[in-house]
């Protein structure tokens, strides 16, 4: 009965390549941040009322296809 063989431990990292891709990813989340930013203040950019919604009649007049 064959026994199980130990797993082979990976190689060590480079640290510089490490500074690197955690520099990297801290960039693109900064940028992923702004983007969120930046969408969330142009979609209440569009909102032209509040919470109560109009408080205006609304324009209702007759017209020749309504009668």
């Amino acid at each position: 009965m064959g026994g199980k063989s130990m797993p082979q431990m990976p190689p060590p990292t480079d640290p510089v390549v490490d500074d690197k891709v955690a520099e990297s990813e801290a960039k693109l989340e900064a940028e992923r941040q702004a983007m969120i930013r930046t969408k969330s203040q142009g979609r209440m950019g569009t909102l032209l009322t509040g919470g109560q919604g109009l408080t205006d009649e609304a324009p209702t007049s007759k017209t020749i296809l309504g009668g």
